[in-house]
This record gives structure tokens, C-alpha cells and sequence, in this order.
């Protein structure tokens, strides 16, 4: 089932769900979001692909974070994955964002944003490839200005893009405000001038808790025997995530990255590669006592909000091929079941 609207939608029947600290949402997300366009079945490296749907599908199913990965190649940006690059562009040098030819993939963003008031949506930017001058930065952000400030929506500036000002946010004030786009980008090799930095917030992929407005630790750096559909989950899966939920304690954003990491080949025509044989199902196949076919999405998102509903602390949940296990369908509807006071 689609959510288009699941912020206005709960903002509407639960009015204070609004006084919600944006970081205490829990807010769907996909892992390497972009890469709908990148491969294709008769190709033999299947690993670079983590999604099928696009921007536009995402945002339609309920998708609100947005993990990305730029190329620059001819004077546009493109999403890529490893080797691979998309062949869909995001937006390109000189684009005019109201042009009703303009079919780009950030121009599909702006549109929803247009047609749904009230939803906000976070774009991480995760690495920048062939991005070779300083002007190639400022021409991307100069583009992310022109894409997301229009009449009811801007993109979201605090004066010092820490992870205190963003403590501060609810989904009310910043959508009295107009703010309703955020943007990280990791600062690795990311020039330092203010025409940057006060559009985007700073952030560094590490295991490690710093102290910028999002953390997002990836469970293979720390190995990857901790994956969730090989072990025993309550040993190195679960632990893991509860251990970096408690060190995190509501500082900035957080996200629980629950998706796999690329798989090499394909072992089945039902799933484009193992990657999403992991997202709809173990990788082995298993079954529970009753002989269900184990699912990972729904799996994870059912744990997640077992967690949440017990006052743990769950802010941004991140799956490969999201379509699978109803994980947009079981968020909106637990808050649909909640009281809130």
C-alpha cells in the first residue's frame, strides 16, 4: 500500500504527532536509493542494484530518507554504486526546475514535495566521484537550492547545522517554518567555503559517534558476521543496533542501516540479484517452526518497531528493495494505532 501523505495524513487524525522531535520520528528509508537505473538482468555483475523503484515510486510508498552517491559525468549528476553509474540523471548544470519538460529525477522530488505539503524528506549524500573542482560542489548545491526552495518548502538551515539545533526540531516547527528538506553531505574532501555549509549539514560515515547532525554506523565495518541472515540474530544482529541506538541517545539523526551488503551473482529469477533475495527472504531460504518462509525486511521492521513501541529509541531505518515486507505499511500503521499525548 502507497502512503503519499503519511505525515499530513497522521498531522490531520493524531494533531500531535506534530510536537514529535523530528529525530524521534520513525522515518522510512532506502540504502543506496539511487540505484533503480544501475544494471540490468543479462548483465553479469548484479551486486551494484539495492532497489527497484524509483524516486518518485519511493516517495509515493512512504520513503522519507534518501541515501545517495553523486557522479559527475558531462555536467550532470548521477547516482552510482561501486563500478556502476546510473543512466538517470538527478539534475545537471544549468537546469531550470520549473521547465515542464524537465523529467529529472530531482524535478520528480519537487513535484511530490508540491503536491504533499506536509511531508519532509532528508537527502544524505554519501561520497562524490569525479566531482573535480571546487565549483563542481558549489554548482550541485546552487542546483539542490533551486530544486527544493519554492513557496512552502526550503531546505532546512539552523544556524550551526549540529546535531543540537536539530534536537530542537519538531515536525510542526519545521513545517510552520517551510523547512522541509535536509541535506547531509559526508565532508570528506568537500570544500570548506559557507556557500557549502550553510545548505548542508556535515557528516562522516564511522562506527564511531562524532559530533555532527547524523550517525550512521554500518554494521560491516565492524564485520561482517554480524550480517542478519546467517546467525543466530539475538548474539550479534540485535545487539549491535541496540548498542549504537543507546550511544546515540537522540543526538542528531540516526540511522539503523538494515540492509545487506552487496551480494555478488544471482541465484534465483525470482530476485534480481541476492541482495534482494536477502531483502525478501534469507539468503538461505530458511523457514520458521510452522515452515514460513523467513522474511528479512519484515523481519527487521517488526523488531524496530517492537523496539520503539517499548521506548527504545528508533529514528531512520534504512532496507534494500523496500517494497519488500511492508515497511513503509507497518511504520504508518503503528503510529495509526498510537495515542499520543
Amino acid at each position: 500500500m502507497n502512503h503519499p501523505n503519511w505525515m499530513g495524513d497522521l498531522l490531520a487524525s493524531r494533531p500531535n504527532f506534530g510536537n514529535l522531535k523530528i529525530n524521534q520520528v520513525m522515518l522510512p528509508g532506502t540504502h543506496d536509493s539511487g540505484t533503480f537505473r544501475i544494471g540490468a538482468p543479462q548483465e553479469s555483475d548484479h551486486t551494484a542494484r539495492t532497489q527497484s523503484l524509483s524516486f518518485a515510486q519511493q516517495l509515493e510508498l512512504g520513503v522519507r530518507y534518501f541515501d545517495l552517491r553523486v557522479k559527475l559525468k558531462n555536467s550532470a549528476y548521477y547516482p552510482y554504486h561501486g563500478p556502476w553509474t546510473s543512466d538517470s540523471d538527478l539534475c545537471r548544470k544549468g537546469d531550470n526546475p520549473d521547465d515542464p519538460n524537465n523529467k529529472l529525477q530531482f524535478k520528480q522530488m519537487r513535484d511530490f514535495l508540491k503536491q504533499h505539503p506536509k511531508e519532509i524528506i532528508i537527502l544524505k549524500f554519501q561520497g562524490f566521484l569525479d566531482l573535480t573542482s571546487d565549483q563542481d560542489y558549489y554548482d550541485l548545491v546552487e542546483l539542490l537550492k533551486k530544486y527544493f526552495n519554492f513557496p512552502g518548502c526550503n531546505l532546512v538551515t539552523l544556524p550551526h547545522g549540529t546535531a543540537a539545533e536539530i534536537n530542537k526540531q519538531t515536525v510542526n516547527s519545521l513545517l510552520a517554518a517551510n523547512k522541509r528538506v535536509f541535506l547531509f553531505f559526508d565532508k570528506t574532501d568537500v570544500p570548506i567555503q559557507k556557500k557549502v555549509w550553510d545548505f548542508a549539514f556535515q557528516y562522516l560515515p564511522t562506527l564511531k559517534k562524532l559530533m555532527y547532525g547524523l550517525w550512521d554506523p554500518y554494521w560491516h565495518d565492524e564485520g561482517a558476521n554480524i550480517a542478519d541472515d546467517n546467525i543466530d540474530l539475538n548474539i550479534r544482529w540485535w545487539p549491535f543496533h541496540l548498542r549504537n541506538l543507546s550511544t546515540w541517545n537522540y543526538d542528531g539523526f540516526f540511522v539503523l542501516q538494515s540492509h545487506m551488503q552487496q551480494l555478488p551473482g544471482k541465484e534465483s529469477d525470482a530476485y534480481f540479484n541476492i541482495s534482494e533475495q536477502v531483502a525478501a527472504a534469507t539468503y538461505y531460504m530458511d523457514k520458521d517452526p510452522q515452515g514460513n518462509l523467513i522474511r528479512n525486511n519484515a523481519r527487521n521492521i517488526a523488531k524496530y518497531i517492537e523496539w520503539y513501541n517499548a521506548g527504545k529509541k528508533v529514528n531512520i531505518v534504512t532496507f534494500d528493495f523496500i517494497q519488500h515486507g511492508d515497511v513503509c505499511d507497518a511504520i504508518v500503521n503503528n503510529y495509526l494505532n498510537k495515542v499520543f499525548s
